[in-house]
């Protein structure tokens, strides 16, 4: 048997046996006028800290590697305290909290792990949000947000 639309299942025979697909709406998937394109734009991110390569234990910004645990902004990269999930403090992040950010992106390494929420209070409190990923996601998510 041969497959002539992909909307196959929707197709109904008529009284002289012709196939004949219903004209439905676009939730139902079978809009073949729809138009999928996706505009691109280039971002300007020229001048910023921009993610080019992660990997286990370390990142790359503007192609240069740096591994440890960092704080990133769009014109700063600096060194934070700790080396591991578990070294995790109330002082690790009222150091971020001093720097006023809308928003924290929290990577934690190959495997998405979530701190207490006490360690990170002062940053809610403030009304900063806090949003926990691993590592990988958190690179791609700053280099969308900063392409904004």
């Amino acid at each position: 048997r041969r497959r002539t639309a992909p909307c196959r299942r929707f197709r109904r025979r008529t009284a002289t046996g012709q196939i004949r697909a219903p004209r439905l709406p676009a939730a139902a998937g079978c809009d073949r006028d729809r138009d999928d394109s996706m505009k691109l734009h280039e971002a300007n991110t020229a001048g910023s800290n921009l993610f080019t390569s992660y990997g286990a234990g370390h990142v790359e910004i503007n192609k240069a590697r740096h591994q440890g645990s960092l704080i990133v902004t769009g014109d700063s990269i600096s060194a934070w305290p700790p080396a591991t999930f578990d070294d995790f403090s109330e002082a690790d992040f009222l150091q971020i909290l001093a720097m006023q950010p809308e928003l924290v992106l929290l990577g934690t390494g190959s495997k998405l792990r979530f701190p207490h929420p006490r360690l990170y209070a002062a940053l809610t409190n403030a009304g900063i949000g806090v949003d926990v990923m691993d590592t990988a996601a958190a690179c791609r998510t700053y280099n969308i947000l900063l392409a904004e």
